[in-house]
């Protein structure tokens, strides 16, 4: 994305994406939502060099009909406030009651016997010919996934570079919030991914 910001602002919003990045999170996470800020000030407020609460709201509730895009740009102005604050500059910082209250999911946790019969069935999976080799496959990738933590998603779109197969360390990207994060496989899942990467240079 065009990172040519125009408003009083600039300076601070590129300073935010890339503190941000530097932490490991992306920098498209926000860029959308702060390049819609910096129009609106350079087109509605071309003279202001504050960061008001006047300025926050209005940008905050334009289309406040839009329930998400009110939260999305409640959180990247949040977000740039406390930014600009540590720098040194003040501005004001939206309340977080912008950002809505989802109500919690509840979590289901398995009992062993449950986990025994799970992994059990995934073991027994026959070979399929429109995912072949996907018995060898899914057997490990469900392992990893309850072993390591990991969310559904982050186990199917792990790739092989991302796996240190020396120390067993695994890079895990494209999380949920954007932020990359190391996890490290215990003894026996390790030994059962090389036992595992082995066969598959065999079959790839």
């Amino acid at each position: 994305m065009n990172n040519n910001y125009t408003s009083c602002f600039a300076e601070y919003i590129q300073g935010m994406i890339s503190a941000r990045a530097a932490l490991g999170y992306e920098k498209e996470q926000y860029a959308a939502a702060l390049h819609s800020f910096d129009r609106y000030c350079s087109d509605s407020y071309p003279e202001c060099n504050e960061l008001t609460e006047r300025l926050v709201m209005s940008w905050v509730l334009k289309d406040n009909d839009d329930t998400k895009g009110v939260q999305g740009r409640a959180r990247a102005i949040r977000l740039l406030a406390q930014y600009m604050n540590l720098s040194g500059q003040e501005a004001y910082v939206l309340p977080d009651r912008y950002f809505g209250n989802p109500k919690p999911k509840e979590v289901y946790m398995f009992t062993d016997a449950e986990l025994s019969r799970l992994f059990s069935a995934i073991d027994a999976l026959p070979e399929s010919s429109r995912v072949p080799h996907s018995h060898l496959m899914l057997p490990v990738m469900f392992r990893l996934i309850y072993t390591c933590g990991l969310r559904p998603q982050e186990g199917r779109e792990l790739h092989r570079r991302n796996i240190n197969f020396q120390t067993g360390e695994i890079l895990i990207t494209n999380t949920k919030k954007k932020k990359e994060r190391f996890v490290v496989m215990s003894d026996d899942m390790f030994a059962l991914c090389r036992r595992y990467d082995k066969m598959r240079q065999f079959f790839l």
